[in-house]
């Protein structure tokens, strides 16, 4: 499944993840998947759809979007940076 982007101790699980990664793994770049995100499962829920209106976000491509620039700022406060399959900005 997904992981719900709308839910904050989601996103505070994602960043004590990374911090771990950035400390087992001395590359400059971190891979990320996101490609293969089921958007249905942000459209019906709620907490996701909040989170798209505060931030003006438009529709769950803009919250992929937002969960990916928001992963990357995370990543580079550790001096490290994002990289992922080009079909990550696809998304609708």
């Amino acid at each position: 499944d997904v992981l719900c982007i709308g839910n904050q101790e989601c996103m505070e699980f994602i960043q004590s993840v990374l911090e771990e990664i950035v400390t087992l793994f001395p590359s400059s770049w971190i891979h990320m998947g996101g490609d293969e995100v089921l958007p249905d499962r942000w459209s019906n829920c709620s907490l996701c759809q909040e989170l798209v209106a505060a931030n003006k976000l438009g529709n769950v491509g803009g919250l992929l979007r937002h969960s990916i620039n928001t992963v990357a700022r995370m990543l580079h406060k550790h001096g490290r940076r994002l990289v992922a399959w080009d079909d990550i900005l696809d998304s609708s």
